[in-house]
């Protein structure tokens, strides 16, 4: 049996695999410039991937968005004292994903807000509607 580690990091390379593959509309367009720019969207597909196959409980879900280090903004998650970091490479070279609470990339970051599942994934129609048309083009893996 695998570890609950080696789930999440499997389900982390499936889901980077399938977002490159597919072409993003209207309000998750920004997701086509992946791993640029997207962090807060991708972490966002991510946990509601996470949810849907039963490798994570929302309640263990939460997302620290709207971090900076001088002009660069960046989201991430955090699961049962990890970080989940699906767009790190956007900042370095690795093959890694999932880090220890502690970890010194992510203690430069500063002013994070930290939100629950149920509130971050709370949208307006225009961007629930696109989100579930590009969720399920993406979860559509063959």
């Amino acid at each position: 049996m695998q570890s609950k580690g080696r789930i999440l990091q499997d389900a982390i390379e499936l889901l980077r695999r399938r977002i490159t593959e597919v072409t993003f509309i209207g309000c998750q367009e920004v997701m086509n410039y992946f791993p640029m720019a997207c962090c807060k969207v991708a972490s966002m597909f991510l946990a509601r991937y996470l949810v849907d196959k039963e490798i994570a409980d929302p309640d263990e879900i939460f997302l620290v968005a709207n971090t900076s280090i001088g002009q660069s903004f960046h989201a991430w998650l955090e699961l049962n004292n990890l970080i989940v970091d699906i767009t790190i490479d956007q900042f370095t070279e690795t093959k890694s994903f999932v880090f220890e609470i502690d970890s010194t990339f992510h203690k430069k970051f500063k002013d994070g807000m930290k939100y629950k599942y149920q509130d971050f994934m709370l949208f307006n129609d225009r961007y629930e509607r696109d989100f579930e048309i590009n969720y399920s083009c993406l979860i559509d893996i063959q």
